[in-house]
């Protein structure tokens, strides 16, 4: 064998070829009961959203003793001149205000490497996970595609966010007014989705998912190092 063919065979046993996993769409609004747990130790929380093409909102709860530890809201009705969408957070007292990108990552397709049976964190039966090429984030899908638990490596280990989606909940855009780090009041936004928020997951929505980068670790880094952080420190 010459040496072109023993670079590319080589070559092609180094490559780790990744694909596409597209969770099933959620519909216009949605929602989901959200517990994390890294080291044994269970965090508790709620989840909202709303999406319609550029309108896009979000909140995460994360509960103690039935207190509100950690909150992170996301508001794409209001976006900084790079397009990136206002995104309010405290914990345990520490506000922050940023701008992120706007998008579901909870419908957005995930690029993969690797992918095994296990058993689903949410429900009865198996499940798909999948894995990035680093391992450092997987997600796992029911039979139906929709995304049931995200794992992503940590300093403290590996964080386990499962999500148990809820069937029709109602809720309105109230659970996205908020006030910022400086004190100004955001009221709560129009509905996208105008009287289709009694829409039950999985239901046909004209939402067609962004596609976040190859990369996506699905929920930021930040966010899964706020809930780590604030499990070390309840427990």
């Amino acid at each position: 064998m010459n040496k072109i063919a023993v670079v590319l065979v080589a070559a092609v046993a180094a490559c780790v070829c990744a694909d596409t996993f597209t969770p099933k769409k959620l519909p216009c609004s949605f929602s989901a009961e959200m517990n994390t747990s890294v080291m044994g130790m269970l965090l508790p929380g709620h989840m909202w959203g709303m999406q319609k093409g550029d309108a896009f909102y979000s909140r995460v709860d994360s509960t103690y003793g039935g207190q509100v530890m950690a909150s992170t809201i996301t508001r794409c009705d209001k976006k900084n001149d790079e397009g990136k969408c206002f995104e309010h957070s405290f914990l345990m007292g520490q506000c922050t205000d940023d701008y992120v990108d706007g998008v579901n990552e909870y419908d957005s397709p995930f690029e993969y490497v690797t992918k095994e049976t296990v058993t689903c964190p949410v429900g009865d039966g198996d499940c798909t996970k999948y894995c990035n090429k680093d391992d450092e984030t997987c997600i796992i899908a029911n039979k139906d595609n929709a995304v049931i638990g995200i794992e992503v490596a940590a300093e403290q280990g590996t964080v386990l966010i499962t999500l148990a989606w809820l069937d029709g909940e109602q809720f309105t855009t109230e659970q996205f007014a908020l006030q910022t780090c400086n004190g100004t009041n955001m009221t709560a936004p129009a509905s996208p989705c105008d009287d289709s928020s009694s829409q039950s997951y999985g239901s046909d929505s004209s939402v067609t998912p962004k596609s976040s980068s190859a990369s996506s670790s699905m929920v930021k880094a930040s966010f899964i190092a706020v809930l780590a952080a604030l499990l070390l420190a309840l427990f």
